[in-house]
């Protein structure tokens, strides 16, 4: 038997609008416009006024852009986790975004932000054949929010086209930008949908996965 804890950072909270900015608080700013990998973005951090002075040299879990956007990298929470790890003398294995700790214990660290992005709030408004999931239930799987936690190393990637009879193999090289990349994480809206499921839906999920395997 083992324990899955999600663990999220609050002390900076993530938002998609600028407009929600606080300027007397450290947050993050959603940012999709340095190409990262699908359902991944890179995560600015919005400073206070006061401390507008920063550097990669003091702090070493950001990158400056030349724009003079500053981003987090993924391993600030890797320090913060190691750091932990000395503290209570605990070894953990990474893997990425899931961290297993002394075989009993699977945590994943996280940011949580309060407004969905367009891509999930179609969900909402698509048909839903079977009333599922049920009106009242909406509301509640809005107010979960979605987190964003660190990604593995990006793969190579492969398209076929059958037209023209060409292979075409994309290869991701592993640089800095790696560090900048977040993926979207729904893994408490998705563990409420599973809630909400008949009987007989549940037993068509099984079967499902049985003819999968």
């Amino acid at each position: 038997m083992d324990y899955d804890y999600l663990e999220c950072h609050r002390e900076l909270t993530v938002i998609r609008n600028i407009a929600d900015r606080q300027f007397e608080r450290w947050q993050l700013l959603v940012v999709t416009d340095m190409a990262p990998p699908p359902q991944c973005c890179c995560l600015q951090w919005l400073v206070p006024v006061h401390s507008i002075f920063l550097t990669e040299c003091t702090f070493p879990y950001c990158h400056i852009d030349a724009h003079g956007r500053v981003f987090m990298k993924k391993n600030r929470l890797k320090m913060f986790i190691a750091e932990s790890g000395k503290d209570f003398g605990v070894d953990f294995i990474n893997h990425c975004p899931l961290l297993a700790i002394g075989g009993m214990v699977d945590m994943v660290h996280a940011f949580r932000c309060a407004k969905l992005p367009e891509d999930i709030n179609y969900f909402f408004r698509r048909p839903k054949p079977g009333h599922w999931p049920r009106t009242k239930f909406l509301t509640q799987l809005k107010d979960t929010g979605i987190f964003f936690v660190w990604t593995a190393h990006v793969e190579n990637t492969t398209n076929w086209d059958p037209c023209k009879h060409l292979g075409t193999l994309t290869v991701q090289t592993f640089g800095n930008t790696q560090e900048l990349y977040w993926r979207l994480y729904t893994n408490l809206m998705e563990r409420l949908l599973m809630f909400d499921l008949t009987i007989t839906q549940m037993k068509v999920y099984v079967i499902m996965k049985i003819i999968r395997k």
